[in-house]
């Protein structure tokens, strides 16, 4: 029998954490108590992670244990982003004798490949863990590659036009000079005269250069200083230091003048790349948090099983009403 609509926290929706997918799936052993033995079959549930969301099409997943029909279900994940069971029988994993479960194994089970802990416990929801490795691993590589390919692009673009009056070979610099390409319209001269011995910094202040020489005057030059202060002086030589380790040298001057259209198109390439590459980074948060809670939920339940095997269960179930797709429910047995 389905538990009641009281017994449903306000988990529902469209999107739950991904925290919360561990209790996906409910671990009976003989089908008692499984919220799904009332429900036609087939059934489906899904869940929109919510670090992960409505992503851009993915290959489709579907897994399952095996062909003899013991599987009583499984698991799609569709190309919205959408995890899903799907019931299609009324059979169950059977779940080791807690006398034979060892947490330790269980978690580095699942802290080695996530859900294989579950399915030495015998749980049903071993294929959400694995489904959510399996989507983030395409997702970080398919972020990775194109960000990669952005990159690259707005390299290519940077050298082609705005550092055609940079001398030398080409070089590529870091990602905070690339970023700089997109706020100044000039690099400035590193030196003003070369002709003369030493460096004679940019004074131009809509230039690269010749804003990191007016930081270095406000930072090292005295603020009470009364006319030129002398080449020669410790605050002169500390300030022109710092300017030659920040300004940028003739090998990667840069200029937008006359191609201000083509610095526009620059700096939409380089925020659409650095935003891909983030979201790669946050794919492999999403792998590691998966291995984390994945061993967390195996250790627990393990432990749970040998302490007493029916204290605690944890469900997602229907909402009988058909006001909302699913909800959590947690019951301890006294």
């Amino acid at each position: 029998m389905l538990p009641t609509p009281g017994l449903y926290s306000g988990i529902a929706g469209p999107a739950v954490a991904v925290t919360a997918l561990m209790v996906l799936f409910p671990a009976s052993a003989s089908g008692q108590g499984d919220p799904f033995s009332s429900v036609s079959h087939p059934a489906e549930l899904c869940v929109r992670p919510l670090l992960l969301g409505p992503a851009d099409p993915v290959p489709q997943l579907t897994a399952s244990r095996s062909e003899s029909g013991a599987d009583p279900y499984e698991v799609e994940l569709r190309t919205d982003g959408a995890l899903c069971r799907v019931v299609t029988a009324d059979t169950d994993l059977q779940e080791p004798d807690a006398s034979t479960v060892s947490p330790g194994t269980a978690a580095l089970y699942s802290a080695l490949l996530p859900g294989m802990g579950q399915r030495y416990l015998g749980q049903a929801r071993w294929p959400v863990y694995l489904g959510i490795e399996v989507w983030a691993w395409i997702q970080f590589f398919d972020e990775r590659a194109e960000g990669n390919e952005l990159q690259e692009e707005y390299r290519d673009l940077a050298w082609s036009v705005a550092r055609r009056v940079s001398s030398g070979q080409r070089e590529d610099g870091d990602f905070e000079y690339y970023e700089a390409l997109t706020k100044f319209k000039e690099s400035g001269a590193w030196d003003q005269d070369p002709q003369r011995s030493g460096i004679q910094p940019e004074t131009d202040p809509t230039t690269f250069n010749g804003v990191i020489w007016n930081l270095a005057q406000e930072i090292f030059f005295p603020p009470d200083a009364e006319g030129p202060i002398p080449e020669e002086s410790p605050a002169y030589r500390n300030a022109l230091e710092y300017y030659r380790d920040r300004s940028i040298e003739p090998g990667f001057a840069w200029s937008w003048t006359e191609n201000e259209l083509q610095q526009s198109v620059y700096g939409d390439i380089i925020e659409q790349s650095d935003e891909t590459l983030r979201n790669s980074t946050t794919m492999a948060g999403v792998i590691i948090a998966n291995h984390v809670v994945s061993a967390v939920d195996a250790l627990i339940s393990a432990r749970l099983r040998i302490a007493d095997p029916d204290a605690l269960a944890i469900q997602v179930v229907p909402f009988p009403d058909g006001t909302r797709d699913w909800g959590l429910v947690i019951r301890v047995t006294p």
